[in-house]
């Protein structure tokens, strides 16, 4: 059960006594205290009108969080009498998560969905005080365990399990949780890694390079259990390493330093300290705990260069490796330098897809099937000019897709806070931007106007733009592709799509359009992430875009998912398509859109009247013009030829 709606239950049951009760001693025990802390806000919502329910929610929410407090508080206390110097932010960090789990593992009694939301929270919550606050406490005897005790208290800490152990009852405790577990696959905070390298016989937790400000943004932005994609952070050490260049060039950075934070970056954009990028890509602070999180992995990656261990006053990350910038010349420049390349990629995938539709447009280039409009029968066209022109719409992509990419290229590096470059020396605003371009091989220029280049992303805007016009393009594609594909014998079957997984889980032989289908739902991503991206884009302030992030986890994802959905377009949908030669000269041969051929030689009028009593005879139009005298067989079959007809011009 989510503790948000457990704790949207309680004074059904709990709360209406505890808010009713006379005034009494203060009480100074766990119960007392929660009880006082439910009373105090309970007259504050009240005071400001908030209805019985949302007093009721504000209650139960905040006895909730005043219970892992209390948690927190004991093993901090506990911690410390162990000789732990443990902060506490980082305690009740590891409280949280041990919640979560408590939650996940609540055993529901018999009958749980009967009870009122009221009971339900007033066992749940009185299982979570006894369970959960009460009976588990770090083992306060920890500095005087032997290495292997200690092991097993560092790796149950790591992996979230319970800690149910008096001191001196280490056996007892030992066996209540079953031994060693394994460490969980995210990086350990610096407390884990405390317990880890105190506990003499176990292994050694990973290194964290990152530092307090990353820390808190992984407490503080825990959006989408997705982390920062790869090349926007290499994007980010990119920018370090050219500031760092033209910094030192100016003299205003040492070169030692200097040359350590180079080389920290380079090992960044080389892959290395991947797992220390932890950052949610949807943040407040406009990017801020993006660069933080990468200054700080440089900062101590570059003194553990010059040291031999990491020293966050050597290499400080804000003083020397951010020195002459801010976000708001950093993350901008970085999403743009990242969008480039994706882009680049993106090129290369629709390339290959207007090559393999190209190559259908030959191969087919001869065969007639109908054509039509508004779903109805219209004039034969050849099956190859169909996919010839699906081909031209996305060579206009990519020549939009080019424009956009050269929009890119100007950024704002070196107008750091606001765009007029504060703290910035003239001669690194100068030259920053040509460094950042020959280190990340893009033709990156400074921005005319540092301010403009600032506040305004619609360069972004009118790149994700390009990206929606071409889904719709790619959208139109694939629904012609599943249609003409429909049947095999109750649709149109006028193209076989490659056969690529079953289609049906109880139906024998059913095939489906699946590549179409991706490419169609990939499109529609990009049409939906195109609604936040112009949101944002509407919704900065003055000096400064703060809700870029958003618009760069969707540009890039949308870039992403564009270019794998092409590539996987052309070469497990179009390379392997097939056409139906006998289902397309059927139709093209039985359709009345033919009678169009009739009009120069028989006038409007008649060529309709020929039509309707085809339509209602079920008799060719090419028999009717024979049999009522209109034509000879040999005109009406020169006149009447689907394939003459699809080459156009007039009919003699």
């Amino acid at each position: 059960m989510h503790t948000r709606s457990l704790a949207c239950a309680i004074l059904l049951c709990l709360a209406p006594a505890a808010l009713a009760a006379p005034a009494a001693p203060r009480d100074r025990s766990l119960d007392g205290r929660l009880r006082d802390s439910a009373r105090a806000v309970a007259k504050h919502a009240r005071a400001r009108g908030a209805s019985p329910v949302e007093v009721r929610g504000r209650v139960q929410e905040v006895m909730i969080a005043n219970l892992k407090v209390e948690r927190a508080r004991q093993e901090h206390a506990a911690m410390k009498k162990a000789g732990l110097d443990v902060p506490y932010r980082e305690v009740h960090a590891f409280v949280e998560r041990e919640f979560e789990a408590f939650v996940k593992g609540f055993a529901r009694p018999s009958g749980w969905d009967e009870l009122s939301a009221g009971r339900q929270f007033a066992i749940f919550f009185k299982a979570a005080k006894q369970g959960f606050a009460s009976e588990r406490t770090f083992p306060s005897n920890f500095a005087a365990l032997d290495p292997s005790g200690k092991a097993q208290v560092a790796r149950c800490f790591a992996g979230n399990c319970s800690l149910k152990a008096a001191p001196g009852e280490l056996e007892k405790w030992l066996r209540l949780t079953g031994g060693a577990k394994a460490a969980p696959k995210r990086p350990l905070s610096s407390f884990e890694q405390l317990l880890a390298t105190s506990a003499g016989g176990a292994k050694a937790a990973p290194k964290t390079y990152y530092g307090a400000e990353t820390a808190k943004a992984i407490e503080n932005f825990k959006i989408t259990d997705q982390k920062v994609p790869h090349d926007l952070i290499v994007a980010v050490a990119e920018i370090k390493a050219a500031a760092a260049i033209a910094n030192m060039r100016t003299g205003r950075l040492d070169r030692k330093l200097g040359g350590a934070i180079v080389k920290a970056a380079r090992e960044i954009k080389a892959g290395r300290f991947a797992d220390q990028f932890v950052t949610d890509p949807i943040q407040g602070g406009a990017g801020t705990s993006v660069n933080m999180n990468v200054n700080e992995v440089i900062a101590a990656r570059a003194s553990e260069l010059l040291a031999g261990k990491i020293d966050t006053k050597l290499v400080h990350a804000n003083d020397h490796v951010n020195m002459a910038q801010s976000t708001n010349d950093v993350y901008p420049t970085a999403a743009r330098l990242a969008a480039y390349r994706r882009l680049k990629s993106l090129l290369g995938s629709y390339e290959l897809l207007v090559k393999e539709l190209e190559a259908k447009g030959t191969e087919y280039a001869g065969l007639p099937k109908p054509g039509r409009t508004h779903l109805e029968d219209a004039v034969p066209i050849m099956l190859g000019r169909e996919f010839k022109a699906y081909a031209a719409v996305l060579k206009r992509d990519i020549r939009d897709i080019k424009v956009a990419m050269k929009g890119l290229t100007s950024v704002n590096l070196g107008g750091t806070a606001v765009g007029t470059a504060l703290n910035a020396e003239p001669a690194y605003v100068k030259n920053v931007a040509k460094v950042l371009g020959n280190i990340s091989g893009v033709p990156l220029h400074r921005t005319r106007d540092l301010v403009d280049g600032t506040q305004n992303i619609d360069a972004m805007t009118r790149a994700h733009a390009t990206l929606k016009v071409s889904s719709s393009n790619l959208i139109k594609i694939c629904n012609d592709l599943r249609m003409m594909n429909s049947g095999p014998r109750a649709g149109l079957g006028e193209i076989t799509l490659p056969e690529m997984q079953k289609g049906s889980s109880i139906m024998p032989g059913k095939v489906n359009p699946v590549i179409a289908e991706v490419m169609n739902q990939v499109s529609y991503q990009v049409q939906g992430n195109d609604v936040t991206v112009n949101l944002v884009a509407q919704n900065g302030q003055f000096e400064l875009n703060q809700m870029e992030p958003v618009m760069v986890h969707n540009l890039l994802g949308s870039i992403q998912i564009l270019d794998r959905g092409a590539r996987t377009l052309a070469e497990k949908a179009i390379r392997g398509l097939k056409a139906n030669d006998e289902a397309c000269l059927r139709g093209a041969r039985q359709m009345l859109g033919l009678a169009t051929a009739l009009v120069p030689r028989l006038g409007y009028d008649r060529s309709a009247q020929l039509a309707k009593t085809a339509l209602k005879t079920g008799k060719s139009l090419q028999e009717l013009v024979v049999e009522n005298g209109d034509l000879g067989a040999a005109e009406a079959a020169r006149l009447l030829d689907p394939a003459r007809m699809a080459r156009g011009g007039v009919l003699k």
